[in-house]
């Protein structure tokens, strides 16, 4: 088991914790004297409040004690990667329209529908003709 001995993460900073990316929301350090934690290292504990940052997990939150959570590490430094060259006109055409169907989708999912998708929806009044007579029940006339 490997305890984290890096520094100590501040408010906002990105860590993985439990093989997930979390940013930390709160620390709280530990009210208890050194050697009260009976630790082999006595350092002072800090419990963290994170909050998951992936796409599937929002909202989560998790708290730890980061002096003894197994493999936590502060996640130092994300930067995107460096351009190598242009794309293609299409393959931009493509990108643009995939981030415009998926703000337009997230704004009114019953307003805007991504060209990708079809909806459609029965009903029964739909299948009936209607001449606009009083004695005409949806047959032909």
């Amino acid at each position: 088991m490997t305890i984290a001995t890096q520094n100590l993460p501040e408010q906002g900073q990105l860590v993985q914790v439990r093989s997930r990316p979390w940013v930390v929301n709160g620390v709280k350090p530990s009210t208890l004297p050194i050697p009260a934690m009976k630790l082999p290292v006595a350092v002072p504990q800090n419990l963290l409040t994170l909050s998951s940052v992936e796409d599937d997990g929002l909202g989560e939150e998790l708290q730890v004690v980061w002096e003894i959570e197994p493999g936590a590490k502060v996640i130092e430094k994300v930067a995107l990667p460096e351009p190598s060259g242009f794309d293609a006109p299409e393959k931009l055409d493509a990108f643009l329209d995939a981030v415009r169907w998926g703000a337009a989708s997230t704004a009114d999912v019953k307003t805007f529908r991504p060209r990708s998708v079809a909806a459609l929806r029965l009903k029964t009044t739909s299948l009936t003709l209607w001449c606009g007579q009083s004695k005409c029940h949806g047959s032909i006339c």
